[in-house]
């Protein structure tokens, strides 16, 4: 059995994502727990015929869910693993992007904002300091900001959007936050 790496309810659509150290990505009814599917890339296959649970979302055992979100407007589940891959599945589990960020810097931390420029966007936090902002339906990377970058304040540990819709807040390593203007708005 895998340990559980993170876990996402959504309310408003009745559902429970789960992600795990082995890669996998189960969806649950809120209500009675019942398993609904296992978010899988297409192509991907199990592990092992006799137990339908055992797929990876990248075919590899390494790959650990980090972050799991759904976007409020779309239902579309925002899938980010260890290895840096992004991957967007629809409410019913059909895959619509998937993208593999650059490598040289890790995700340390995500949030969904629904209202961003008319937009759903992935707001991303990473180990050099750096904020950036993608479009959640095609992976788009919007804006990549250098928020603590050589600062030495270490890497983002959170962020998530003022109720102004405009402003990032992102909270460092070792305290502080900061407030961030992306000029994509």
């Amino acid at each position: 059995t895998a340990t559980l790496t993170c876990l996402k309810v959504s309310s408003s659509f009745g559902i429970i994502a789960s992600g795990s150290s082995d890669g996998r990505v189960l969806i649950h009814q809120l209500h009675d727990g019942l398993f609904i599917r296992t978010l899988l890339e297409p192509g991907g296959s199990t592990s092992s015929i006799a137990d339908n649970l055992d797929i990876n979302i990248r075919g590899n055992a390494n790959s650990a869910i980090s972050y799991i979100d759904f976007g409020l407007i779309s239902g579309h589940i925002v899938v980010i693993d260890v290895l840096n891959s992004f991957h967007v599945f629809s409410i019913n589990g059909e895959l619509i992007a998937k993208k593999t960020q650059e490598l040289k810097r890790r995700t340390t931390c995500a949030c969904i904002i629904s209202q961003f420029s008319g937009d759903e966007v992935i707001i991303t936090g990473h180990d050099d300091g750096t904020v950036s902002i993608i479009r959640v339906h095609d992976l788009a990377l919007l804006e990549t900001i250098y928020a603590a970058s050589g600062s030495g304040h270490g890497p983002i540990r959170c962020v998530t959007m003022a109720k102004d819709n405009l402003t990032i807040l992102a909270g460092l390593e070792d305290g502080k936050l900061i407030a961030i203007q992306p000029s994509c708005t």
